[in-house]
């Protein structure tokens, strides 16, 4: 299924933005202002996850692992994996 791009979605400041769902696939983007409080840590037990930097730096901790996630930046988190946002 098309989502329509007014699929929105607020967890504090962040915010997203659903593009495609469906049974295999969620797309979505979302937005962090500067000093957002983040999500707790969560995983995915039913899919993967992709993030991709399109602006701005952040850092993202996916089973212990510290990574920075910058512009043009793929983070790829297999699921089970334990992801915090920081």
């Amino acid at each position: 299924m098309e989502a329509n791009g007014r699929d929105i979605v607020r967890i504090g400041q962040l915010e997203l933005r659903f593009l495609v769902t469906g049974a295999g696939a969620t797309v979505f983007e979302f937005t962090v202002p500067s000093h957002a409080r983040v999500p707790a840590p969560h995983y995915h037990r039913d899919a993967d996850e992709i993030l991709y930097g399109l602006e701005g730096v952040m850092m993202i901790t996916v089973d212990g692992r510290k990574q920075e996630l910058g512009v043009g930046d793929a983070v790829f988190i297999p699921r089970g994996s334990i992801i915090t946002r920081t």
